[in-house]
């Protein structure tokens, strides 16, 4: 049986790792241009379009208040959903969470509004 040289089998890398993890922090307009270009990019790619599903909580509140609401939308990434939400007038404010529902069984008798 062959076996292989060690450095081949390892993952170990053999580098050092920096000491340090260094923290760029970004001013507010570098935020809007990042988010301008990635929902242009969202829209731009028609294979993002799916259903999202939207978690909205404040913690803030008390326990037991915290959950503000979900939704599912239809929108074309992981930030054009929340834009959808305000859109439709179901966005409740607070913290969301978003998840990409990649497949959705349900039967067909619900309604599907978009």
């Amino acid at each position: 049986m062959n076996q292989l040289h060690p450095k081949i089998c390892s993952n170990r890398s053999t580098k050092k790792r920096p000491s340090k993890i260094r923290i760029k922090h970004i001013t507010d307009d570098e935020i809007t241009q990042r988010r301008k270009r990635l929902i242009v990019q969202e829209i731009g790619d028609p294979h993002n379009a799916m259903w999202y599903w939207l978690s909205f909580a404040d913690e803030k509140l008390p326990p037991g208040d915290q959950f503000l609401g979900a939704a599912i939308v239809y929108a074309h990434g992981i930030i054009t959903p929340t834009g959808r939400a305000w859109e439709l007038g179901i966005n409740p404010g607070g913290e969301c969470q978003c998840i990409g529902l990649h497949t959705i069984v349900a039967p067909r008798s619900l309604p599907i509004v978009c």
